[in-house]
């Protein structure tokens, strides 16, 4: 018998009953999946955190795999709910900006409008190779249905439908546009290369959006005033500020032993340039 796996990433964090809850109404609908938990810790209504965590994971697991993502700040709103299947992996989620950076990945955020602000919803073409559903068909919810906790009666029963057989056509109907949120891929402007922080990490570290495969080992980068020489291989290879390409694949501004966003006092939102 093949096992059904399916994932949980919320704000909803550790000490309420609300993640149980979930885990509960899948097992009421599929006893026999793997529930597996990513995060429950993504800063509270934090849509472009939930993104960044949902691309880091999601690679990683195997093809078949569902996702229920939930950090919904539009909770019993107009907003769309969604079942989205990309290549080999299936998300349960709002219509929010969740999978702005696997949209990036496939190519479609070169098409919003360059006076668009860093990070504004926009709504974008469905990539050729997804499919996405509109959650309509109530059959697969859990009645009643809170509206403030659709993470409970909406994602998480529609997901244990799917991981039982249940077709995404059953769910609701095709849609062919997708909120996603603005993070642009930079690139070089002559000997410069401009890019954004996007993620502050637990460690005070600095995710930018300057991918790892376009800065030579000999870049300067700068960031909140301060500049740095050359990327580190390590986080311990040198004293300071450094600059190294980051497992997430981009370039990040670290302290060994201590806090860039705390030294810098930069946040998310921050320029950050690369000059060779």
């Amino acid at each position: 018998m093949t096992v059904s796996t399916i994932t949980f990433t919320t704000d909803f964090g550790y000490a309420d009953p609300y993640v149980g809850a979930m885990k509960g109404v899948a097992l009421g609908i599929n006893p026999d999946a793997l529930l597996v938990d990513v995060s429950h810790a993504v800063e509270p209504l934090d849509v472009v955190h939930g993104a960044f965590v949902l691309a880091n994971f999601a690679p990683f697991f195997p093809t078949g795999t569902i996702h229920v993502v939930v950090v919904d700040p539009g909770v019993g709103t107009k907003r769309r709910a969604l079942a989205v299947q990309t290549e080999g992996q299936v998300f349960v989620l709002p219509d929010n900006g969740l999978l702005t950076f696997l949209l990036r990945d496939a190519g479609v955020l070169s098409r919003i409008a360059a006076e668009t602000p860093f990070l504004d919803p926009v709504e974008v073409d469905v990539p050729d190779s997804w499919r996405v559903i509109q959650l309509t068909k109530e059959a697969f919810w859990r009645k009643p249905v809170s509206p403030t906790f659709h993470g409970r009666d909406i994602f998480t029963p529609v997901a244990a439908h799917i991981s039982n057989g249940v077709g995404l056509a059953e769910l609701g109907e095709p849609i062919d546009r997708i909120v996603c949120l603005n993070i642009p891929v930079p690139g070089w402007d002559g000997d410069t290369i401009e890019g954004r922080i996007v993620r502050v990490d637990h460690f005070g570290n600095l995710v930018s959006t300057i991918p790892n495969a376009l800065v030579p080992p000999d870049v300067q980068v700068l960031v909140a005033g301060a500049i740095i020489h050359g990327l580190a291989p390590t986080f311990q290879a040198g004293v300071g500020l450094l600059a190294l390409k980051g497992s997430s694949g981009y370039v990040e501004i670290a302290i060994s032993g201590g806090s860039a966003a705390g030294a810098l006092g930069a946040k998310v939102g921050d320029v950050v340039r690369a000059a060779r």
